[in-house]
């Protein structure tokens, strides 16, 4: 894979763990409460979300920029739901 990437999860106490990036960033992770976790740190289906917040956003604004588009402001909202 030309564009492969690592994290390493590791766990601290209950259910939280701290995530650290391939390039050295350190994510928290934690469960809800009725999950067995204290809701310290975002979840991971959480985290997802975030992702795909994040790639949407900065491809979009990449592109309007781009096309030399005057950006005063610009938000990014995305939904998800899981199966029972």
């Amino acid at each position: 894979m030309a564009n492969e990437m690592t994290v390493v999860g590791s766990l601290k106490a209950g259910m939280r763990f701290d995530v650290e990036t391939g390039s050295g960033h350190h994510v928290p992770l934690d469960a809800a409460e009725h999950n067995g976790g204290q809701n310290s740190a975002p979840q991971p289906m959480e985290m997802l979300l975030v992702g795909l917040a994040g790639c949407a956003a900065m491809d979009i604004i990449s592109i309007l920029r781009k096309k030399r588009q005057d950006i005063t402001a610009y938000e990014v909202r995305i939904r998800g739901g899981r199966t029972e």
